[in-house]
């Protein structure tokens, strides 16, 4: 799945898509909020694997269930965090693909970390590509905290949104609390995240030596290692022998964003 900045990005993108298009987000926080999709799930243990079975829905499945919520909350913040859950979980499903196949090439180069590790290693490149075609900036000038903006309402409703779509998975009708409490940790996470001097990075790989960078991976370097072509500008064949796909990561965002507004103009209540 695309990292925090992506995820932030793509959401701007998408609102201004939106707005051309007659439908303004009505409140921007919780969906600011929402466009961070399962991520806010993944800081309480407890969650973890509900996490990931939300990820691993059939897109026709989540996008029900998060059109049956709009239906039933007509709230601003309720349907800003749906259009925003929207973004974030569509852009994971067409994403996810090219960031595995990127960490697999990764892998082959350097074994010395499991693909996992790469995985994140490509969504943290992904963050700094993205911020410096958007806005010109370093990932030591973007505080990630931003990507979820200071708002106890927002969040609140994000957690709210999560335990619905939890109670429908799992049938458990008490997930609201640890929903709230997985999103605050979150955000704290992302403050403790950013990196201001580049240093942090250096010093959780020494750290880790030679074991898992589980931590170093997933903070951002100036700039992305030059020695790999992370989003795939040379066009390499990133799809399967069915569907071949040679898009580089910036075309697959940008024809994500159209395919995102479509879903999004279904799902608005009638």
């Amino acid at each position: 799945m695309p990292a925090a900045i992506v995820q932030y990005l793509f959401a701007e993108r998408e609102e201004a898509a939106l707005e051309a298009c007659g439908l303004p987000v009505p409140d921007e926080n919780s969906f600011l909020w929402g466009a961070q999709g399962t991520a806010v799930l993944s800081g309480e243990s407890n969650l973890q694997d509900c996490a990931k079975a939300l990820r691993s829905l059939p897109p026709e499945r989540r996008r029900a269930l998060l059109c049956q919520y709009a239906g039933q909350h007509s709230e601003d913040t309720a349907v800003s965090c749906v259009y925003g859950f929207l973004c974030g979980t569509e852009l994971e499903s067409a994403a996810s693909p090219f960031v595995r196949w990127a960490a697999v090439q990764l892998s082959g180069t350097d074994s010395s970390q499991p693909t996992e590790v790469w995985e994140k290693e490509e969504e943290s490149a992904l963050d700094t590509i993205l911020l410096r075609y958007e806005r010109g900036m370093l990932p030591t000038e973007f505080p990630l905290v931003r990507t979820l903006p200071k708002s106890e309402t927002a969040c609140r409703q994000t957690a709210h949104l999560c335990a619905f779509l939890l109670e429908s998975l799992t049938g458990h009708a008490d997930g609201q609390d640890l929903c709230e409490a997985a999103a605050a940790e979150c955000r704290r996470r992302y403050r403790k995240m950013t990196d201001r001097t580049g240093l942090k990075r250096i010093f959780f790989q020494h750290k880790e030596g030679r074991g898992p960078h589980e931590k170093s991976s997933c903070l951002h370097s100036f700039m992305e290692d030059g020695g790999f072509d992370y989003a795939n500008l040379q066009g390499a064949d990133w799809g399967t022998p069915a569907c071949p796909d040679r898009r580089t990561f910036l075309q697959l965002y940008g024809d994500t964003v159209t395919q995102v507004q479509k879903t999004i103009c279904a799902c608005v209540p009638s």
